[in-house]
């Protein structure tokens, strides 16, 4: 016999989605030429819309959001631009599908998905010195651009979220950083992250899982500076630049980590933990090898856990390193 609880949560999902379909359907099109998501005149039919209206942005409209607002769903079209403005705080409540072709410009302010997940096959650009966060469970299958500045993955009230790079995504970065805050988001990578500008960091302190991603760093370094896990995956590093884990509670490695190291996968603060039964490998190719600067490494599985390195690993440093 089936539990109340899952009676009684099935009934919720239906009610959520027969909701979304009975939403009056709002569309974008900004008969006053200013662009503005809050002038009432822009939209069919008229009135800015509310929580509980879906909203369509049709091919070739480029819409300005300066001020809290949302939606229930949201369509962004290929060749639609919406751009987020500093101190403007945008929701969907019900999902929202972003076309390959669209454009997401965040320069300020929060972009959230609520606790539905929104799927971006388009591009998604950051940038700017103010504030920016994005919240809820936003999955990139196209690009994802960080230039300057800093991205706060945040929390929208219910479970965790999560900001996930799949395997079809391209995140491209510059010197930014991404941060966890009010409880904090994870930060997924299965497809690849490439820095490609600045001669500084790239820094992840939010939680962070490399599931058989890459990491391709072509100019300046990363720092991971939180914790997470690393599960398979391809890591280069350019002659001039470093990776390094330098976390306060340390991260998993599981299975094989392979790449170029042409400059150093540093690995200092808490240090290494192996977390698979079995053999696991670090398979780095390159004359910069593995460093170990400091932390302990650490297995965290049953007896007969093994970790094998087939590259160059150096000690060195002031720090304690520990097995």
């Amino acid at each position: 016999m089936k539990s109340f609880k899952t009676i009684f949560s099935a009934f919720i999902l239906c009610s959520i989605f027969q909701f979304s379909a009975n939403a009056q359907l709002k569309t974008f099109t900004n008969s006053t030429g200013n662009n503005l998501w809050q002038d009432a005149a822009n939209w069919s039919p008229g009135g800015v819309p509310q929580n509980s209206n879906n909203v369509l942005i049709p091919s070739g409209f480029e819409v300005n959001v300066a001020v809290g607002t949302g939606a229930n769903a949201l369509t962004l079209e290929a060749n639609a631009v919406l751009n987020i403005m500093t101190g403007s705080n945008f929701r969907t409540f019900g999902g929202a599908t972003y076309a390959a072709g669209s454009i997401i410009n965040l320069e300020g302010g929060i972009f959230n998905s609520s606790s539905f997940s929104a799927t971006i096959d388009g591009q998604l650009n950051i940038f700017g010195g103010e504030f920016k966060a994005i919240s809820g469970n936003i999955i990139i299958n196209g690009e994802m651009n960080i230039a300057s500045g800093v991205l706060d993955l945040g929390y929208s009230g219910s479970a965790i979220q999560f900001l996930t790079i799949a395997p079809s995504g391209v995140m491209t970065v510059g010197d930014a950083s991404i941060e966890g805050y009010f409880f904090g988001g994870t930060f997924v990578n299965e497809g690849l992250i490439q820095k490609t500008s600045g001669a500084g960091t790239f820094t992840i302190s939010s939680t962070f899982e490399n599931n058989d991603g890459t990491i391709n760093i072509d100019s300046g370094s990363m720092i991971l500076s939180y914790s997470g896990t690393l599960t398979d995956g391809i890591y280069n590093v350019n002659s001039n630049g470093f990776l390094e884990l330098n976390g306060l509670n340390g991260y998993f490695i599981i299975g094989t980590l392979t790449g170029q190291l042409d400059g150093s996968f540093i690995v200092d603060g808490a240090g290494l933990r192996v977390f698979n039964n079995g053999v696991n490998f670090l398979d780095f190719s390159g004359s910069a090898g593995v460093v170990w600067r400091g932390g302990t490494l650490s297995a965290q599985a049953a007896a007969g856990t093994v970790l094998v390195n087939r590259g160059l690993l150096n000690y060195t440093g002031t720090g304690s390193q520990q097995l």
